[in-house]
């Protein structure tokens, strides 16, 4: 179950949100740890935001990088969280 906070949060009972951080890039968080997302809004498109997977690398202030399994469960995450909102999302590997 989704819910739509102020400031562009989307929240998920799950233990997760994404909030959009204006045009370009989105703020991942699951509890305390947190990372940011490279994407791109797209104004005339059926398709509301492009999401450069390139960008999901490793939690803030951790020196390890996220495993493949991490990396596909955010990105899921991502996608039901603006399914919620009626959006679909495009996954790109670059910009």
């Amino acid at each position: 179950m989704f819910r739509k906070l102020p400031h562009g949060i989307i929240e998920s009972d799950k233990g997760f949100s994404v909030r959009v951080l204006g045009r370009a890039g989105l703020e991942y968080k699951e509890g305390k740890k947190a990372l940011f997302v490279d994407s791109e809004s797209l104004a005339d498109s059926a398709v509301g935001l492009v999401v450069f997977t390139s960008s999901i690398k490793r939690w803030k202030n951790a020196k390890k990088n996220l495993f493949p399994n991490e990396r596909r469960r955010i990105i899921d995450n991502i996608k039901q969280a603006f399914k919620f909102e009626g959006y679909e999302i495009e996954i790109s590997r670059t910009k």
